[in-house]
Parts: C-alpha cells; sequence; structure tokens
C-alpha cells in the first residue's frame, strides 16, 4: 500500500510538473511569435518588392498557424489532465453562440445552422469546443472566397447526430485517420490533424463516435455522434 501511495504522489507530482513545463512553453512561444507577427506584418506593409512582400506574407502565416496549433496543444493538455463531467447543456444554445462568433470572426464565411427548436442534452462542456473547431476548420481550410457551413441537428435511434457540412475541397485521407489511431506522427503535427484528433477525444469521453461523409457536388460532412439519456 505505502508503494502505491508513494506511485500516485510521484505521479501527481510529474503531472504538476508537465503542467507548469506546458504553461512556461506556450507562454513562450506565444510571446516570441507574436513578436515575429508583429515584426512581419510591418515589413508586409512597408515593402515596396513584390517578392519581399510574399516573403513577409508567408512568415505571418506560419506565424499563425504556429499559435493555432499551441493554443489547440493547450486544449489537449487540459483535457487529458483536468477532465470534465457530463452535465445538462442546451445545444440550440450552444450552436447558436458559435455560428454568432464565428460569423463574427469570418465575416466573409456563411453559416448557418438548421436545429429542430429547443434541444436539451447531457454531455461534456468541451462538446461546444469540438464543434467549434470543426466549424472553424471547415472555413480555414476552405477554397472557396465565401466558405459555406452549415449544422444540422437530428434526433436517431437515442443518439443525436451533429452534421458538420462544407463545400470546402475535403479531408485529407491521413489526416481522417487520426481518429482511429492510425496516423503518422506527421499528420498529428497539421492543425486540421491534431484538431481532430482532441475533438475524437471529446467524443471518445462521451461514448460518442465521430463519422466522416462526402458532400454533393463537393465538400464535407463529419457527424459527431453523441448519445442521449
Amino acid at each position: 500500500m505505502e508503494y502505491e501511495a508513494q506511485l500516485e504522489r510521484d505521479l501527481r507530482k510529474t503531472v504538476q510538473q508537465l503542467q507548469v513545463l506546458s504553461r512556461v512553453l506556450r507562454h513562450n512561444i506565444r510571446n516570441e511569435m507574436t513578436v515575429i507577427l508583429g515584426n512581419a506584418e510591418m515589413a508586409r506593409k512597408k515593402a515596396s518588392d513584390g517578392e519581399l512582400e510574399d516573403i513577409a506574407a508567408t512568415i505571418e502565416k506560419s506565424s499563425e498557424s504556429l499559435l493555432t496549433l499551441s493554443e489547440k496543444q493547450r486544449k489537449i493538455v487540459q483535457l487529458l489532465i483536468e477532465p470534465t463531467t457530463e452535465r445538462p447543456l442546451d445545444l440550440t444554445g450552444m450552436i447558436d453562440g458559435v455560428v454568432e462568433q464565428l460569423a463574427e470572426q469570418y465575416p466573409r464565411a456563411e453559416i448557418a445552422a438548421d436545429i429542430p427548436g429547443e434541444i436539451q442534452i447531457t454531455a461534456l462542456p468541451e462538446l461546444e469546443q469540438a464543434i467549434e473547431e470543426l466549424v472553424e476548420n471547415a472555413i480555414i481550410h476552405n477554397d472557396r472566397a465565401n466558405p459555406r457551413v452549415t449544422i444540422r441537428v437530428q434526433s436517431r435511434d437515442r443518439t443525436l447526430h451533429i452534421q458538420i457540412e462544407d463545400d470546402g475541397p475535403g479531408i485529407p485521407t491521413a489526416e481522417k485517420q487520426v481518429i482511429p489511431g492510425q496516423a503518422e506522427v506527421d499528420a498529428l503535427l497539421h492543425s486540421t490533424g491534431m484538431g481532430l484528433w482532441l475533438v475524437n477525444h471529446i467524443l471518445t469521453n462521451m461514448d460518442g463516435e465521430i463519422r466522416f461523409q462526402d458532400a454533393e457536388p463537393r465538400g464535407s460532412i463529419i457527424v459527431l455522434v453523441v448519445p442521449q439519456t
């Protein structure tokens, strides 16, 4: 018993140290990348040479991508170390909030919600994070000037199906394989791959699942299957 107690104390201490290390690393990355991003933006605006302007724009894009990855890493670490419990949630209000927030953040995107009335569910609060992650990914990785994303909710056999449909180029097969854990490490290094892993982890913790379908004539449909209690 004493050995097990010591093992538990050591494990708790290790987790705390990892939390501190993770926070420090994210803080340093964010600070440094903010400086790089600011200088790249300034250089792009002042550049008179087209080639230099393109280089500055590339630095900006890479900096923003790294900041996004850092934030997703933070969410994953928090989810793994500090798991939450299921609670009653207003799914309709949750989705409306996601649509409103992302519509303001991405004014060129057309985001719609098709929800049959007020829906109350019992689920992890991180479900909102999962929906937001998928909708934002659908917007960011769309190759159209005005991306279209539609969220639908259907009730089927004691489960809720939350569908996120877009008109983009589709999700690469390598990143879909993040779900069953078959992907190479490279897939997890991309923003979409890490985001899908996060969404899958949230759904798995609710005994749910994530499914992929092709939209017609183009695009993707991601379905979050959430048990109804």
